[in-house]
């Protein structure tokens, strides 16, 4: 993954901005940690792609399908995981 998105990505999951949502890349005011994503990389929140479940592949980089399947189970499983969480296996694994 591009390190300098990877690092925004992270800051971004931690900074306490967002509100963290399910199922969706965006909900109201709430993203998921790929929604969040999605915004730091300034995919314009009037874009109907929000009310997808998942980035598109230009979007994502060159992260692999199965890291995307790791990281939107994390953050929408019954005990998901926290942005802070999140960010913390992003950093180890991408």
């Amino acid at each position: 993954m591009d390190q300098e998105i990877k690092a925004k990505w992270v800051v971004a999951l931690r900074g306490g901005k967002y509100q963290q949502a399910r199922y969706q890349l965006r909900h109201d005011n709430r993203y998921c940690c790929l929604g969040v994503l999605c915004d730091v990389q300034g995919l314009s929140q009037s874009n109907p792609l929000w009310q997808e479940a998942y980035p598109l592949p230009n979007l994502r980089g060159d992260m692999s399908f199965q890291d995307m399947m790791k990281l939107s189970y994390m953050n929408d499983h019954h005990d998901s995981k926290s942005f802070s969480e999140i960010a913390d296996w992003i950093e180890e694994n991408l």
